[in-house]
């Protein structure tokens, strides 16, 4: 069975989920927090490639662009009808940090797919993005 870069966090609210993730690289923290927003909708086991989707983001801060990074996650998910296997990401600065990720993705059929819970939004509750110990750390709350 394969280690999750993540973790689910108890006992921060009753209608919402939260979780944290680390990694050594800015990229790694996200793709790895989109991972933990991935399963905590499917079990991405159960979800084929149907296709690749890439998402642009653009933000003034690292916070900000997680959040809309993760945001517009959702907003697939809800607008489109696409679950997330996987993502791979590349972010560049220059006078604010551009977010280039490509996943793939397979479109909502619960009869062969084991499905989760429904997010409906990131939330600001407890959000948080920072360098700790010389890696990239995020708390991340979505209401369910």
């Amino acid at each position: 069975m394969r280690v999750m870069p993540f973790r689910y966090l108890e006992d921060v609210a009753i209608a919402d989920l939260a979780f944290e993730a680390e990694s050594e690289s800015l990229e790694g923290l996200f793709e790895d927090a989109a991972m933990a927003l991935f399963e905590a909708m499917a079990n991405t086991a159960t979800l084929r490639a149907a296709g690749k989707r890439r998402i642009v983001v653009r933000a003034d801060t690292v916070e900000d662009l997680l959040y809309k990074f993760l945001s517009e996650v959702v907003y697939l998910k809800d607008a489109e009808a696409l679950l997330f296997k996987n993502v791979d990401v590349a972010i560049t600065v220059n006078g604010g940090y551009t977010l280039v990720g490509e996943g793939e993705y397979d479109v909502v059929d619960p009869s062969r797919q084991e499905l989760r819970m429904d997010v409906k939004a990131v939330t600001y509750h407890m959000f948080r993005v920072e360098k700790r110990d010389g890696s990239w750390v995020c708390t991340v709350v979505v209401d369910v």
